[in-house]
């Protein structure tokens, strides 16, 4: 099946998928990567720790998001913690959580900083 999520939640028996790559993760170099694969014709497995959560699902409010979005519940960080790593963990890896990178700044929000 071309294109089909399984949400863990949702698997309840053994579920076995045939591929010729299997990819770990579903951030920007797996997705990169899968989708030149693809083009290529292999047939390509990606495996996700994280959760796939819906709009419905965000609550706003950082107890639940932390745990839901990322690694450690956003508590990851160097051995000598002087480093904090916020590292994606959903469907979608680290660019779910750092997405605001991929754009300029608005100019509104410029403005306003400058202020």
């Amino acid at each position: 099946m071309s294109g089909a999520i399984y949400p863990g939640a949702l698997v309840t028996s053994d579920l076995e998928l045939t591929a010729d790559v299997c990819i770990v993760g579903s951030g920007p170099g797996g997705s990169v990567l899968a989708s030149r694969l693809c083009d290529k014709g292999l047939k390509v497995v990606m495996l996700e720790e994280g959760g796939y959560p819906t709009r419905r699902g965000y609550s706003k409010r950082e107890q639940d998001i932390y745990p839901m979005l990322y690694q450690d519940r956003g508590l990851r960080s160097t051995a000598d913690a002087a480093i904090t790593i916020l590292q994606g963990r959903t469907l979608g890896g680290g660019s779910v959580v750092n997405w605001t990178t991929s754009f300029r700044t608005p100019k509104s929000t410029l403005d306003v900083w400058e202020r």
